[in-house]
């Protein structure tokens, strides 16, 4: 199933950018355009400007669970062209790139693609006590949790820098990253990629924010976060391992015991930083960690 998601998503992407050009070169050569055409590019631009620039270009930390506007705009591309091709001339590239690629992958995207097929996690639950972990820098070198006695940690595994979300997410923590200070937080963000991604994460965002490689997710597999063959097909040839990660949230408090924990089934939802804050300041973690001073790790 995960594999078949892993070729999903690129030939989603590919046949829509194709079928959208397919539509220009139709209408340049016959020097003409019918409807069922012109509604098949409304559908392919659609899904295509999704990727490239909603997603791609403007960087949301998170979507809607379910896209409306997608699904509306894709769905009456579709009617449209089977109405035309019906009454009309039929036209089988319309019928395949607007009504199977555009609009049929978009239902695909939004309600197969996009829900992940986790467990339920019993060890990550709030109440519980996180397990000693051993993390390692990008560098290799192993960090030093032990200051960390007393503070709250946010763990955040994500699957890397090919994530859009997951770098908005980043970027989102890194804008507040003085919020999270205040709270006495240690940040945490660990992902099974590539050192060198890890190293330019690092040195673009501030240094209170540690980026940790997890080598052949195994901190994910202890976690049961490891996301088998979740890697999109042909993100391999950038040195990407075909398993990741689950895109996860945890944070503990002082003692190490989970007081939020956000374990998404949708890839594109992910946890508002108010949920985080007010989580924190339930617990009072403000007036706890009064006169820490912001910590850096040390290997």
């Amino acid at each position: 199933m995960n594999l078949a998601k892993a070729v999903f998503v690129v030939f989603l992407i590919i046949y829509n950018a194709v079928g959208f050009v397919h539509g220009v070169l139709y209408a340049i050569v016959m020097d003409s355009m019918t409807i069922a055409w012109m509604a098949s590019m409304v559908s392919n631009a659609t899904l295509s400007c999704f990727f490239l620039i909603y997603l791609g270009m403007l960087k949301p930390a998170r979507t809607s669970r379910h896209l409306p506007g997608m699904l509306v705009v894709t769905t009456s591309s579709a009617i449209v062209i089977l109405a035309d091709v019906s009454i009309n001339q039929f036209q089988m590239g319309p019928v395949i790139y607007g009504v199977f690629s555009g609009c049929i992958g978009a239902y695909l995207f939004v309600f197969w693609y996009s829900h992940l097929d986790r467990r339920y996690n019993a060890m990550l639950q709030v109440g519980n006590k996180l397990p000693a972990l051993e993390l390692e820098r990008y560098n290799g070198k192993r960090l030093n949790l032990a200051n960390c006695s007393g503070r709250p940690v946010l763990y955040l595994f994500y699957p890397g820098s090919w994530c859009p979300l997951s770098l908005s997410q980043i970027s989102e923590i890194a804008v507040q990253v003085d919020e999270f200070a205040e709270r006495g937080v240690v940040l945490l963000l660990i992902s099974p990629q590539p050192r060198e991604e890890a190293q330019q994460l690092a040195v673009s965002h501030p240094t209170r924010m540690n980026f940790v490689v997890d080598y052949n997710c195994s901190i994910a597999r202890r976690l049961g976060i490891c996301h088998e063959r979740g890697l999109p097909m042909g993100l391999e040839l950038l040195g990407y391992d075909s398993d990741t990660v689950y895109p996860t949230l945890v944070m503990t408090d002082g003692n190490g015991r989970i007081i939020y924990s956000d374990l998404t089934n949708n890839y594109r939802m992910r946890p508002a930083l108010k949920q985080l804050f007010d989580a924190l300041d339930e617990k009072d973690i403000k007036k706890q960690t009064a006169g820490f001073t912001p910590l850096i790790l040390s290997e």
